[in-house]
């Protein structure tokens, strides 16, 4: 295991060979400059109903060494009205690697079903919601138009963070096809972002039961996901707190929300980032000796 200490070390060799190579010129500080990216999907509990007025006033921006996207356009946590589970996740990481670029790439839309996720043709509709706008919306390609600022340069994806699922536990048809699509948009991911060995992690899904009647179905389907593809790893979500209309996060909600996502990567990278994960048949396991 690389220390700290040498972490940072080689980190400014890095740097001072690059303006030892180019001169004059200097080193990028895009996102194609970061070592560590995060891509995080979803609908609306992805979108974030946390408002940043409620965050402490030292909290309302990034830390340095955070690089943030959403919906393709870089942006500063200064500049949103509301926010996700990304604060979080971004100051627990930007903590625990205080000397790497740490690069999130965050595309969401709400009120989406899985299928509207798949890299299916165009014409293949979604029953999720009324109105063709939103039957017909495919999401896969512009994902990947969202993430091409990230995957232009040398960033690796280390993990995908997915809050997403309650479209789909409206009703029995779609909370069944629910694992199949999910295994199957995994797949895509690990084949289009380049990194076969990235770690998922999905929030488990607790819309009321009154208006999303196939809940405890597509739960299930969330929990024997596990036993079907390598590499992922299901977030408790249960107790975390809601707004009044009891489906969605509110702030406290979103903060711990990151925080768990967080917390499920560390335990499987440890300190060495992207490179503490090694995917094994029955998910996820740690390279890094446990502490």
């Amino acid at each position: 295991m690389i220390s700290p200490g040498r972490k940072k070390s080689l980190y400014l060799m890095r740097i001072a060979c690059c303006l030892l190579t180019i001169g004059l010129a200097v080193c990028r500080t895009d996102a194609a400059a970061g070592e560590m990216a995060f891509v995080l999907i979803g609908q609306s509990n992805m979108v974030g109903f946390g408002q940043v007025r409620d965050l402490p006033a030292n909290q309302t921006e990034f830390p340095a060494n955070i690089i943030f996207y959403d919906q393709g356009e870089r942006k500063q946590l200064g500049q949103q009205r509301r926010f996700g589970p990304e604060v979080g996740f971004a100051r627990t990481l930007a903590e625990a690697f205080p000397d790497d670029t740490i690069v999130l790439a965050k595309y969401a839309v709400g009120g989406t079903s899985i299928a509207q996720w798949m890299p299916y043709d165009s014409g293949q509709e979604s029953p999720v919601e009324p109105g063709p706008a939103k039957r017909s919306l495919r999401l896969y390609p512009a994902l990947m138009d969202a993430l091409k600022p990230v995957m232009a340069g040398n960033s690796r994806v280390c993990a995908v963070l997915l809050m997403q699922g309650e479209a789909d536990a409206k009703n029995d048809a779609l909370a069944k096809a629910y694992g199949v699509r999910l295994a199957d948009f995994i797949a895509a991911l690990r084949r289009d972002l380049k990194n076969a060995q990235f770690l998922l992690l999905y929030g488990k899904v607790n819309p009321p039961a009154d208006r999303f009647p196939a809940v405890a179905l597509l739960r299930n389907q969330q929990e024997t996901l596990k036993t079907r593809v390598p590499g992922v790893e299901m977030i408790s979500t249960d107790d975390l707190s809601k707004r009044p209309d009891g489906l969605h996060y509110d702030s406290s909600g979103q903060l711990e929300l990151g925080r768990r996502f967080a917390a499920a990567y560390l335990r499987y990278a440890g300190t060495e980032g992207c490179e503490g994960i090694r995917l094994g048949s029955a998910g996820p396991d740690r390279k890094a000796k446990p502490e």
